[in-house]
C-alpha cells in the first residue's frame, strides 16, 4: 500500500490518528497518526486486542512542528521488518523504527469496521482530529521515487485522480480525497 497527503498540525504534543483504515474497538486494518513525540506512525492490526501485542507500529523520526505544512508519504509492504515500511516527509525517507509485538504480516479486516479521516472509533480514547489535511490518497502497490517525487512536487500539491510529469499511478488510486478544492 501507499498512502499521501499534506499535514499540518496547529498544536503538537497529541496523540493525532490522521486515517483509520477499519477503526474497530480492537487494532484491525492499518492506521496512520501522529503520536505524542510528534512523529508519524503507521500501524496495522490483527484485530485481537487493543494491547502492543496485537499491533505492529513503524514510525518515523521526525518530530513535526506545530503550523507548519508537510507533505507525508507512506509505502508499506506490510512485514515485520523495518525495511517493509517507508516513510517520506518532504520526500526525505526517514529512519524507520518498530514498535508493537504482533507478527501480523496481512492486517486483519472486519465487516463491522469503518474507515475514518481525523478520528478513530476507540470512545475511550478521545482521539480526534486537531489537524488540516489535504489530498489523502490510497494506492495499490508500493510507489516507485519517481512517483514520490512527483507527487510531493517541491510541496505544491496536484490532483492525483490524472497522470501527470512522472506521475503514472492514477489507474492504481484506490480511494483519494483532496479537500478545500472548491
Amino acid at each position: 500500500v501507499s498512502v499521501s497527503f499534506f499535514i499540518n498540525f496547529p498544536e503538537v504534543g497529541g496523540n493525532e490518528v490522521i486515517f483509520a483504515s477499519n477503526s474497530t474497538a480492537t487494532y484491525s486494518g492499518y492506521w496512520i497518526q501522529k503520536g505524542t513525540d510528534n512523529k508519524i506512525n503507521f500501524n496495522w492490526g490483527d484485530d485481537t486486542g487493543a494491547g502492543s501485542q496485537d499491533r505492529k507500529t513503524m514510525a518515523g523520526s521526525t518530530a513535526l512542528s506545530a503550523d507548519t505544512w508537510y507533505h507525508v508519504l507512506i509505502t508499506s509492504t506490510f512485514a515485520n521488518a523495518t525495511s517493509g515500511t517507508n516513510i517520506y516527509i518532504n520526500n526525505v525517507a526517514e529512519t524507520i523504527s518498530d514498535s508493537g509485538t504482533a507478527s501480523v504480516t496481512t492486517p486483519t479486516y472486519v465487516s463491522d469496521g469503518k474507515a475514518y479521516i481525523a478520528r478513530e472509533d476507540f470512545t475511550a480514547t478521545n482521539y480526534g482530529g486537531e489537524l488540516y489535511i489535504k489530498n489523502l490518497a490510497i494506492w495499490s502497490g508500493i510507489l516507485d521515487s519517481n512517483n514520490r517525487t512527483a507527487i510531493y512536487n517541491s510541496g505544491n500539491y496536484k490532483s492525483l485522480l490524472y497522470d501527470f510529469e512522472n506521475y503514472d499511478q492514477s489507474s492504481n488510486l484506490k480511494g483519494y480525497w483532496e479537500f478545500n478544492n472548491g
